[in-house]
């Protein structure tokens, strides 16, 4: 096909002029590097150049002023428009500059020099939140706000010696369910052992703690948040071992509110439980959002659940402040667990007709043998050479 055939009038936003040359220029991003004691350098390449598109073009005739202004106020329209490229056809572009020459000489005659750039797309990274950071702060929030709803509901100051005797007690119990739940959480020896110290020194220290509420608050929140850290070398069961200790306290029996000393005892007794409760849930938030769940039906129960620790504590709480943090927390783990940037595999129920080998059912499901462990781990099969047929299987669909 000739070139005259593919030839197009110019125009830009629809207004039509006549070019006399029309360029095109273009090239590579490109970052030369040079090493010492190097002979060759290195061009690092960052992407194809912005297109510039140089016309020029002129308006002509006893009316031409008219063509003139149309075309101006084209060119300094806002914003990209289409330019008709005589050799290129339609481009996106945005004006750069232009210039006009007009002369009595040549009268009837408008000439334009004008510089289109490539308009591109209004694009920019990709924003995500940091989900880790923001249920960390959130839960420190939770946390601080329990502390100061702790020290205003506790006291055994100027009640008699059994209401102090009754928060040692309580506090021993305490420890003992600390000390059952760090088993359940990986650590080294090192850690292990500070652990162990930590909890001794709480134990041996609980007839001087009972008696300050800032303290006792600090060193109880401080264990929890020990455990919520070594939880994070495997945040899969260091979430599940804090989701146990939440449910501290709900076995304690009340104290019957026959006196007003009974009363604060028992108000002492739902302080430290709630404290508990409610530090331990925000540190199971922080090793969930850090957990790698195998499957996207892992991740919603794990979040579903500690979604409804935080609303117990939502519902118990009197403080308003503790309503909105717990409330702010709830939310941060919705959106983050399970990731949204990720696209986990599901689970599914399975039932094979006949007893076969796992090899031979990886095989039939997946393609791959190499799969069995997965169904014989998943399912606590006893013996990996007989899947009994015609009980239900729970499966990963890719």
């Amino acid at each position: 096909m000739a070139w005259r055939d593919q030839y197009r009038p110019a125009s830009f936003r629809g207004v039509p002029f006549h070019a006399r040359q029309a360029g095109h220029s273009g090239g590579r991003r490109t970052v030369q590097h040079e090493y010492p004691g190097r002979d060759l350098p290195w061009a690092e390449d960052l992407g194809r150049r912005a297109r510039t598109y140089p016309v020029e073009g002129y308006v002509i005739g006893t009316d031409y002023m008219v063509a003139r202004d149309a075309l101006i106020e084209a060119l300094e329209a806002e914003g990209a428009g289409e330019l008709m490229h005589p050799y290129h056809g339609a481009r996106q572009v945005v004006v750069d500059t232009f210039n006009i020459r007009e002369g009595s000489r040549d009268g009837g005659l408008a000439l334009f020099s004008i510089t289109f750039l490539e308009a591109g797309e209004r694009s920019h990274p990709a924003g995500r939140r940091d989900q880790v950071t923001a249920i960390d702060q959130q839960a420190t929030a939770l946390t601080d706000t329990s502390i100061k709803d702790f020290v205003s509901a506790y006291s055994v100051g100027g009640l008699p010696a059994f209401v102090a005797l009754a928060a040692e007690v309580l506090l021993g119990d305490l420890v003992g369910t600390v000390r059952d739940v760090a088993d359940g959480i990986a650590s080294t020896v090192d850690q292990a052992a500070r652990f162990a110290r930590d909890l001794r020194s709480l134990s041996d220290e609980a007839a001087e703690l009972v008696q300050s509420p800032g303290s006792l608050a600090e060193r109880v929140v401080g264990v929890i948040e020990d455990l919520g850290r070594r939880g994070r070398s495997r945040p899969a069961s260091g979430t599940v071992a804090l989701q146990r200790l939440s449910d501290w306290g709900q076995g304690v029996p009340a104290v019957p509110r026959t006196t007003a000393t009974r009363a604060q005892q028992d108000d002492n007794r739902q302080a430290l439980a709630d404290l508990v409760q409610r530090v331990a849930t925000a540190q199971a938030a922080t090793l969930a959002v850090r957990t790698e769940w195998p499957t996207h039906d892992e991740a919603v129960s794990a979040r579903d659940a500690l979604a409804d620790r935080l609303d117990a504590v939502m519902e118990r709480t009197a403080s308003d402040y503790v309503y909105l943090e717990a409330q702010a927390l709830r939310a941060d783990l919705v959106q983050a667990v399970p990731p949204p940037d990720q696209s986990l595999a599901r689970l599914s129920r399975f039932t094979p007709r006949a007893t076969q080998p796992a090899l031979v059912l990886a095989y039939r499901l997946y393609g791959d043998a190499r799969r069995a462990d997965e169904i014989v781990s998943r399912n606590d099969i006893r013996h990996p050479g007989f899947v009994i047929g015609g009980d239900p299987l729970e499966i990963l669909n890719d």
